[in-house]
């Protein structure tokens, strides 16, 4: 916990890789923090920073030094072991706390918490072997996706089984170690809950309910408000609040839900750090950089508002090579690209931002006409 508000002049650390990584610097900078970057790899916007320290995730020597020359560190992805933060956390603060990392990075962590608090989740079950797969899948049904109880074990490979024939493909992933069986919940819509929250001035900030369309794993499409019932938003709010209040963090946390077909709402996720779809309040009152750094710097809290109906639509190269033949745009399409050429054509490039004077359904019709997503 944050014992006092940090001031300019004081240093922030940041550990690990983000798309937002750079905003994150710039904004820090401009309420006049010093930056700190420890990275294990030589990367191009070091320069950003006031320093930056290149080592390995599990370099104890460097990490000491990183985190005793700042006065505060926070990570800004999943993929850093809680034990790193951890060791951290005996010479410096990491508001976030490591136990946000345990949750995510262990898939049953995880589900124990939701099933603790009693909140909607799709049903599972842990599977050591086949024997077990097949018990599971009885219990579970058709489809079901089994996945590795560690986020990064086995590189992460998941196995949608659809029917019986699917389940020899498991046998090779189950030699690995035990995974968990998720039922798939068909359903069309996908939500983020975004809230901030900074223990030692008592606050907790929601942001307006984001709507996602995902493709292939990634956000495609974010905006908000939302076309569903207010009804579900409001459930949408409960779910998180619930959520929030049983969590220790200071900074920012996503919780991602989805909208099953029968209108049930199921909670899929938890990250306590800023995602794609949050780029949207960019040009609210206060966008989201500001107000995690003022959640995790101890920094009261503002509520925030969107003027006008926001839609993000994430490309990539292909997709940049289309739209380009289409220049110019409307001046409300502001193009944000995140770095520099990406020879893969499938990675994410960049994103639009459009605020709307009309509704969210006449910008999701635009964008489809460019035809660039189809």
């Amino acid at each position: 916990m944050i014992n006092k508000a940090l001031q300019p002049g004081d240093t922030i650390g940041i550990i690990g890789e983000s798309i937002g990584n750079i905003h994150l610097i710039m904004e820090a900078k401009q309420l006049g923090f010093y930056v700190g970057i420890y990275t294990p790899i030589k990367i191009y916007h070091n320069q950003l920073a006031d320093f930056c320290i290149i080592g390995d995730l599990g370099d104890k020597q460097k990490l000491k030094v990183f985190a005793k020359k700042c006065d505060i560190v926070t990570y800004s992805s999943a993929n850093i072991s809680s034990n790193t933060i951890k060791y951290m956390e005996q010479y410096t603060n990491v508001p976030q706390h490591s136990t946000m990392l345990d949750m995510i990075q262990d898939r049953l962590i995880k589900q124990s918490f939701f099933d603790q608090i009693n909140v909607n989740t799709a049903p599972y079950e842990t599977v050591v072997n086949l024997n077990d797969l097949y018990h599971a899948i009885n219990s579970i049904g058709y489809p079901a996706i089994l996945r590795p109880i560690q986020r990064d074990f086995n590189h992460g490979k998941q196995l949608l089984i659809k029917n019986q024939l699917d389940i020899a493909k498991a046998d090779i992933l189950l030699n690995y170690g035990t995974y968990v069986l998720e039922s798939y919940i068909p359903h069309n819509k996908t939500f983020s809950v975004i809230s901030a929250n900074n223990s030692s001035n008592h606050q907790s900030v929601s942001f307006p309910i984001i709507q996602n369309e995902i493709v292939n794993g990634k956000i495609q499409t974010a905006f908000s408000p939302t076309t569903v019932d207010p009804l579900i938003t409001d459930e949408l709010k409960r779910i998180a609040r619930k959520i929030t209040n049983n969590i220790q963090y200071d900074g920012i946390i996503e919780i991602s839900l989805i909208l099953g077909s029968n209108d049930n709402i199921y909670v899929h996720n938890v990250n306590p750090f800023l995602s794609t779809s949050s780029f949207i309040f960019d040009h609210a009152n206060i966008n989201e950089f500001q107000m995690y750094l003022r959640a995790i710097s101890g920094m009261p809290l503002t509520k925030i508002k969107l003027s006008k109906p926001t839609i993000l639509q994430s490309f990539n190269q292909n997709q940049w090579r289309i739209l380009k033949k289409q220049w110019p745009f409307p001046n409300n399409w502001q193009f944000i690209f995140y770095n520099r050429i990406d020879q893969n054509l499938k990675n994410v490039q960049g994103h639009i931002l459009i605020e709307s004077n009309s509704s969210v359904k006449n910008v999701l019709k635009d964008i489809k006409n460019t035809k660039a997503w189809d």
